[in-house]
């Protein structure tokens, strides 16, 4: 804050600070799905498939620890059936055609850089007959509240080096901090 000529005017002055992180932690998951005209079929492919999956995540150097298996999705599958009513119009009734089964498979890891090449290449599980859906990774930073105070001090000393040039440049002083206001960190 810096007092200006006209009294007890003030200013306020922002201070801004930047640190570039990389990520330390990664969560990437996919989805192995098998249909079939009843569960048990479906169940025993899905199985086979979720085998398949893991080996090849290991094979690809991905811990048994950071693989994680989600309960099993059931979907029934159905299909219309119109008949006449006998009055003009018809009668709608639904009829069980078969089962979708599907399983998530999450990879947590410290091994930003193994997991996401992976993630790229699981297009593979495809070519091995797999039935697998990928979503995008997700990024993370694991150390973030031991930076945020680095980061904010770094902020509130460009602050001030920014109000010594405005009071300089006016011919004025400083005067002490009347209030401080942290804006949460914003992340790009």
């Amino acid at each position: 804050i810096v007092r200006s000529r006209g009294g007890d005017d003030m200013i306020r002055v922002t201070g801004s600070a930047r640190k570039p992180i990389r990520s330390d932690f990664i969560i990437w998951s996919g989805t192995v799905w098998h249909t079939a005209t009843d569960v048990p079929t479906a169940f025993a492919s899905l199985k086979s498939s979720v085998g398949k999956t893991t080996a090849y995540f290991r094979d690809k150097g991905v811990k048994p620890d950071e693989i994680v298996t989600q309960a099993i999705a059931t979907i029934p599958l159905s299909e219309t059936l119109r008949t006449p009513d006998g009055s003009g119009g018809t009668i709608d009734r639904q009829r069980t055609t078969g089962y979708q089964l599907s399983q998530r498979i999450e990879i947590r890891s410290k091994d930003v850089d193994r997991v996401d090449r992976l993630s790229r290449e699981s297009t593979d599980l495809i070519s091995q007959g797999v039935p697998f859906t990928s979503d995008a990774p997700q990024y993370l930073y694991t150390k973030i509240a031991e930076e945020k105070v680095a980061i904010l001090s770094e902020a509130a000393k460009d602050a001030r080096r920014r109000a010594e040039e405005i009071a300089r440049s006016s011919g004025t002083g400083l005067a002490g901090v009347r209030f401080a206001r942290m804006s949460p960190l914003q992340i790009t």
